[in-house]
């Protein structure tokens, strides 16, 4: 999992890679995704970002899988 953090003190982007596209719409069904939302928003204000509630927190789950098809492998160009 990679979390980028952004310039202002509430507002980040988070991105979660799976190995495989399928397993993307796994942690949904299962609950996983939530539970990603709530570790990273604990770990936020952990490290004094702000309050869970004043945290603007958006997820883009994407997967190796995709990264391989798509970008040679890349993250940085899967990132860009």
């Amino acid at each position: 999992m990679f979390v980028l953090f952004s310039p202002a003190l509430n507002s980040f982007g988070t991105y979660v890679f799976f190995d495989f596209d399928s397993q993307i719409e796994e942690a949904k069904q299962s609950g996983l995704a939530e539970e990603i939302d709530v570790a990273v928003l604990n770990a936020l204000e952990k490290a004094g970002r702000g309050e869970i509630s004043d945290l603007d927190v958006t997820y883009e789950f994407d997967s190796h899988e995709n990264v391989v098809k798509n970008y040679g492998g890349n993250y940085y160009d899967r990132l860009r």
